[in-house]
């Protein structure tokens, strides 16, 4: 590790897109972000599937539908009231839309935007390094935080 480079401690996946998705929500650049993956492992401990990886999204996803579906109902409640000629059902159909775009929202808000952590498999531990050369000692400083909180 250089001095322009700032490394986190080995850490499972979903800490390691967590660490990601924070320090690119900090406005440091995908391309500065590097994941380093530990060394392969065998067919059958990479079959095992990690289940807080799948767990987390389908909780995400699911308090989004039920945000979104009460959003949604109550919004075609107040355009069914004051609108008397829309029918009933645009509550319903209100509610349905508010529904997929809750579940979307929830999913999509935390995705990474850095490709590489698609290589990183469950159960897998790896390394972050962060690129800063050219960053100032205030952004430094704010790399590191994220990086030793992580």
């Amino acid at each position: 590790m250089s001095n322009m480079e700032r490394q986190s401690p080995c850490l499972p996946p979903d800490r390691v897109r967590d660490l990601v998705v924070d320090l690119e929500r900090h406005g440091l650049e995908s391309s500065r972000i590097d994941v380093v993956v530990a060394p392969a492992r065998s067919m059958e401990a990479t079959s095992k599937v990690d289940q807080a990886s799948f767990a987390r999204p389908v909780g995400r996803a699911a308090i989004g539908l039920a945000v979104g579906a009460v959003a949604g109902a109550v919004l075609g409640g107040i355009i069914v009231y004051l609108s008397s000629d829309l029918p009933v059902g645009t509550v319903l159909g209100a509610a349905i839309a508010g529904a997929l775009l809750g579940a979307l929202f929830g999913l999509y808000r935390r995705l990474p935007v850095n490709t590489d952590v698609v290589d990183v498999e469950a159960g897998r531990k790896s390394i972050v390094r962060v690129d800063v050369a050219g960053l100032d000692d205030e952004e430094v400083h704010e790399v590191e935080e994220l990086i030793g909180g992580a």
